[in-house]
């Protein structure tokens, strides 16, 4: 081959890579040509780099392991090839390793502005979307200022990030204790409680601005901040009691109708005073915390369910460290607990989708809609739930895992009460799974 062919024939495989891509990225050893076990030792890594910060210090590094890795995991829930599999993973565990490597050499970054930021992870930012945003644009600002790290900050600019960072950990702080009440909140006054409940609304509102100025105070310190905490969550659980009222059983009443009839309820041990299903600070993190393994399992299970069942029978999303199953078909006969025969093929494939992800504990959980009494709704709903949980103890060669049921009746609608769609949603049963 002359020079002239040999040049041609170079350029010609350069501009194909360029074309349709070549496989230039390298791949690290795993420990285990077990998928599964190759991405827990992945996602360990992971969590490492997220400790020590690469994924600030090494941000295109650690994005390119991270988009790998989830790519590894979407491949594994959908059974495809574990060859290619263990590639997506090895390549990420490469990135991490180049990005472990970069982050050790970059000392331009003050360490009281490491420390701000390794608070803020602490605090929970990224369970929130909104606020994960925020701290990405920090964090580009603040490798733009040091031109990736290559140069130091001057004292305004140090001030600046630091600042930037500890605003950043109060917002954060603040959605983790309080974010719930304002989600109640806006949920009331868009279903008109500034007319309907307005005594109520105007409480709840106050109490939560209380509670996130004395977050803001004192933002690492509870004890400062508990008492405002528990306040609002008191006068946003009137709210939430009162306008389900307003919108079921005592719709066209006032609004002091409504709070008579919740206190009385409360007072019979019907109503708790307060949300008491609230995930809280720091658990409010598992779902960071799930294992890999743990993560394919779910991913394979709502794969599952959207691929085997249409959204009227059930649906499928998963809430931290737990899966939950929304039954919607079921169609138990008004007033009874049994199953029709018609609803076994669905609770058989749920069966088995429980006892592939083998869980730690699953809890059936019955709802109904307003209509009938509340005493009546909650003893049905919760005969319901423990006809469910009965047929799944009754499974040959089920997995050990623990099962509970529990009535919730009318307590926990998900859509409005007023209308026929509405009450038809809330009559349902969620399968909740905890992962192992």
């Amino acid at each position: 081959m002359n020079i002239r062919t040999k040049s041609s024939a170079v350029f010609l495989i350069g501009t194909l890579c360029f074309v349709v891509g070549c496989a230039t990225s390298k791949r690290a050893n795993l420990n285990s040509t077990n998928p599964t076990k190759a991405a827990q030792e992945v996602k360990t890594m992971m969590n490492m780099a997220e400790t020590n910060q690469s994924d600030l210090l090494a941000k295109k590094e650690y994005m390119n392991a991270m988009e790998s890795y989830n790519e590894g995991l979407e491949e594994l829930s959908e059974n495809e090839d574990p060859k290619e599999v263990l590639e997506e993973l090895a390549e990420s565990k490469a990135y991490l390793l180049d990005a472990k490597t970069a982050a050790s050499g970059r000392s331009e970054v003050p360490k009281r502005i490491l420390k701000a930021r390794k608070n803020l992870l602490e605090s929970g930012v990224r369970n929130s979307d909104t606020l994960t945003e925020s701290l990405s644009d920090i964090d580009n600002d603040l490798i733009d200022e040091t031109n990736n790290f290559s140069k130091s900050l001057s004292s305004n600019q140090f001030s600046k990030f630091q600042k930037r960072y500890l605003n950043l950990e109060v917002k954060s702080i603040q959605n983790s204790y309080v974010g719930q009440f304002e989600d109640i909140i806006k949920k009331a006054e868009k279903n008109n409680a500034k007319n309907l409940a307005t005594k109520t609304l105007k409480k709840a509102k106050t109490d939560v601005n209380v509670a996130r100025n004395d977050i803001e105070q004192n933002p690492r310190t509870q004890k400062y901040f508990k008492e405002s905490v528990l306040e609002a969550n008191k006068s946003t659980k009137l709210l939430d009691d009162v306008m389900n009222k307003l919108l079921g059983e005592a719709q066209g009443s006032s609004e002091n109708v409504a709070l008579k009839l919740v206190y009385q309820e409360r007072k019979l041990g019907k109503l708790s005073e307060t949300i008491t299903n609230l995930e809280g600070q720091n658990s409010s993190q598992r779902n960071n915390l799930l294992s890999a393994e743990a993560q394919v399992r779910f991913q394979n299970a709502m794969n599952s369910v959207r691929k085997n069942f249409d959204e009227e029978d059930a649906t499928v999303y998963q809430q931290g460290d737990k899966l939950i199953l929304r039954l919607r078909s079921l169609n138990f006969a008004t007033g009874s607990a049994t199953i029709p025969s018609k609803s076994m093929p669905l609770l058989g494939k749920i069966g088995n989708i429980i006892d592939k992800l083998n869980p730690q504990m699953v809890e059936v959980q019955g709802h109904t809609d307003s209509r009938g009494g509340t005493k009546i709704n909650e003893t049905l709903s919760e005969k319901r739930a423990k006809s469910v949980k009965s047929y799944f103890e009754s499974k040959e060669n089920r997995m050990s895992y623990k099962l509970a049921a529990k009535g919730f009746g009318e307590s926990k609608p998900i859509e409005n009460n007023e209308t026929e769609e509405g009450r038809a949603l809330n009559r349902r049963v969620d399968i909740v799974i905890n992962a192992k």
